[in-house]
């Protein structure tokens, strides 16, 4: 998770009750927020929506082999207010109702759509009530790969850096490996690199001395009650 430019991200939710799930927007969808009941759509085709989906949610499962798009766009002609799609497989939400052989696709009225992952997906489907879909702008955004882990390292390196000038870039390299959380297979992989890069245990490695406090005095109370430290609530 990162911050972006202002008002160029996304987050998206479901909440039914009590009950906050995770999901995310489709590229291109409408902004705002829907609530109301919900019809289970199938997998979206034409022929999959009841007339009763009309002013409500479509509850739409991924497969078929029918783009986002499509599905989408049934919804909104059968009259639904709002899509949620849900997933078919454990594969990441990154979809998109914009495709590049629809000319129509950047300037089509998009109802509001949003992802679920397989699992929340059916037991929405297994149940039934209202929901509230929302997807609003947002400044924070997740990526993966080396376009993200990049910057992330370098700050890492940076703030090092300010702590020991003279370190050499080997140093700082041997420093952040060293102190890394491994993830993945064990070791060194191609998927992971060296893992997880972890700011504060490379800097204790790296200047230990600049970490070392005393230890906070405390009162003694009775025995079976807290010990309170001084200035803490």
């Amino acid at each position: 998770l990162s911050s972006i430019r202002v008002g160029t991200g996304s987050i998206a939710g479901v909440v039914s009750g009590s009950k906050t799930y995770a999901s995310a927007g489709l590229t291109g969808s409408k902004m705002g927020t829907f609530t109301g009941g919900y019809v289970v759509c199938g997998v979206g085709r034409p022929s999959d929506f009841p007339a009763a989906v009309a002013g409500k949610i479509a509850l739409i499962q991924r497969g078929a082999s029918i783009k986002f798009a499509d599905k989408a766009k049934a919804a909104k002609a059968a009259g639904a207010s709002a899509v949620i799609i849900y997933n078919n497989d454990e594969s990441a939400l990154t979809w998109t109702l914009i495709n590049d052989d629809d000319p129509t696709a950047t300037t089509f009225d998009w109802p509001l759509a949003v992802a679920l992952s397989k699992k929340d997906g059916e037991a929405l489907a297994a149940a039934s009530g209202d929901l509230t879909v929302t997807l609003r702008e947002d400044d924070y955004a997740s990526f993966n790969g080396t376009s993200m882990s990049s910057p992330h390292v370098a700050g890492v390196g940076a703030l090092l850096w300010s702590l020991d000038p003279s370190a050499t870039a080997g140093n700082l390299r041997l420093v952040m490996t060293a102190t890394a959380s491994d993830l993945g297979a064990a070791g060194v992989d191609n998927v992971f690199g060296a893992g997880l890069v972890d700011a504060l245990n490379a800097a204790k490695q790296l200047k230990p001395a600049l970490f070392s406090a005393p230890v906070t005095p405390t009162d003694q109370v009775p025995s079976g009650r807290r010990t309170l430290r001084r200035g803490r609530t």
